[in-house]
């Protein structure tokens, strides 16, 4: 939608320089294309919330728990491939995001987190509710964040004031999303203090600050463009390193391809095409949605053809099974290129993890805990049997067998807390209809994050 005609950035509509700040803060998100707020309540952070709740492009919505919050923010940005806004009060309520920070620098999922503060003058002063939020309590992270090196930015800015020139807050949040969405990505950290009045109370401020920013304003693009430049030797680098690859796989006199997780739709289309190419046996791990593969009903040849070991670490028990895979070339393509399942009687684990597939359809999606589920799934889940006619004349279209299922879950440090808020926050991101497969420790753990699901 084109909103270039219909909205621009104006500075009559802010009582003081807090509502200003807060306001040029989110505006910017969403000129960046961030739109999705996860909102802690808090009386701190009041400027940011009402900035964000008020704004006619974003969607807001609230969690009393903000590690609940943030791992819900964490699932959406899975599910949508951008990121999420956090934003909290000041305090352990900043603390309580680590968790979800951790999850999402280890699984490189991007997310934008905006803590409150008290102002500087309030620190080391017996001031309530005053924690350093600059600095991790840990030693080793001397002279870095909060969260220590699990973040890939952090930017403490000044308490708001006119002195300072507005601008300052755009480049700021530009480079903070701009290290979030680079490879690798990951969380970001932009510490905001306030002082009061944090309500709309007038209070005069200077215009002064706004100077230099007449262009921001009157259009609807962000005030900083990051340009990706192209090196003709980094360009011969990487033909280099790809000729490089081409020749170990042209001696491969037994190769073996490993899909690792696997989160769009391009990357799966594109290992799919590299395994019909070579030929070679494909091990699909679970999170790859590979596993869950629905096979053409036109292509059933196909099985035939391309190998899938699905169950290779099980198989692998059997000693004349690894005198058989004795690989001389094993590719890896991720990211960025039996009777407990049939005992009729029982409701097993492995049962269980067996029939899910009957209760997903080719639009929907799963979302796999951490322990026992994931194991589970990935040791006695199977594929589909067939897909629809319609399904399958697409995928016949592009020369491809099958149809696959979005899969994901939190592998990056693979705890068992804020499962469910992730979950729902995937389901928002992808707009799927998501099954959700955890413990129920998993689930008592995160049984707040069932809040965040009444709002849906």
């Amino acid at each position: 939608m084109d909103h270039s005609s219909e909205r621009s950035f104006s500075s009559q509509d802010y009582a003081n320089i807090n509502a200003l700040w807060a306001s040029l803060i989110i505006e910017e998100c969403t000129r960046l294309g961030l739109t999705y707020f996860c909102v802690a309540p808090g009386s701190r952070s009041s400027p940011l919330a009402i900035a964000a709740s008020t704004h006619l492009l974003t969607t807001c919505i609230a969690c009393f728990d903000e590690r609940s919050l943030a791992f819900h923010a964490l699932g959406y940005a899975r599910g949508s491939h951008k990121p999420a806004v956090v934003i909290t009060s000041s305090g352990t309520a900043v603390s309580n995001l680590l968790p979800a920070v951790v999850e999402s620098s280890e699984d490189f999922v991007p997310l934008l987190l905006l803590t409150a503060d008290r102002p500087p003058e309030m620190h080391d002063a017996g001031a309530n509710q005053a924690i350093n939020q600059n600095l991790s309590p840990v030693k080793v992270f001397s002279n870095v964040n909060h969260f220590g090196y699990f973040v890939r930015f952090f930017f403490g800015l000044p308490a708001p004031t006119d002195h300072v020139p507005a601008r300052m807050i755009l480049t700021t949040l530009d480079s903070a999303v701009y290290w979030a969405t680079s490879s690798p990505c990951g969380p970001v950290h932009i510490n905001c203090p306030f002082r009061e009045p944090l309500e709309n109370s007038p209070k005069e401020w200077a215009f002064s600050c706004l100077k230099g920013l007449d262009s921001w304003m009157s259009s609807v693009k962000p005030f900083t463009k990051y340009i990706q430049l192209q090196h003709s030797h980094a360009s011969d680098d990487s033909q280099g390193q790809m000729g490089e690859v081409i020749e170990v796989i042209q001696g491969a006199k037994q190769g073996l391809l490993l899909i690792g997780a696997i989160h769009t739709e391009d990357d799966i289309w594109a290992a799919l095409l590299l395994a019909k190419h070579l030929c070679w046996p494909v091990v699909a791990d679970i999170l790859s949605g590979l596993r869950l593969r629905k096979l053409s009903t036109s292509f059933q040849e196909i099985e035939n053809k391309v190998l899938f070991l699905d169950h290779l670490d099980h198989a692998l028990l059997s000693d004349s099974v690894r005198a058989w895979v004795q690989a001389d070339v094993i590719i890896q393509v991720a990211q960025e290129i039996s009777s407990l399942i049939h005992s009729g009687s029982f409701l097993t684990e492995p049962y269980v993890a067996n029939l899910i597939l009957e209760a997903l359809t080719h639009d929907s999606a799963l979302f796999i805990g951490n322990s026992m589920p994931i194991r589970d799934v990935d040791m006695y889940g199977r594929n589909w049997a067939c897909c629809t006619r319609s399904i399958g004349d697409t995928i016949l279209r592009l020369g491809l067998p099958f149809h696959w299922i979005a899969v994901s879950g939190n592998r990056g440090a693979s705890g068992i807390d804020g499962l469910l808020s992730t979950a729902i926050g995937f389901a928002v991101g992808c707009n799927k209809r998501v099954l959700c497969v955890i413990g129920d420790v998993s689930f008592l753990h995160d049984t707040n994050g069932l809040a965040i699901l009444n709002q849906r």
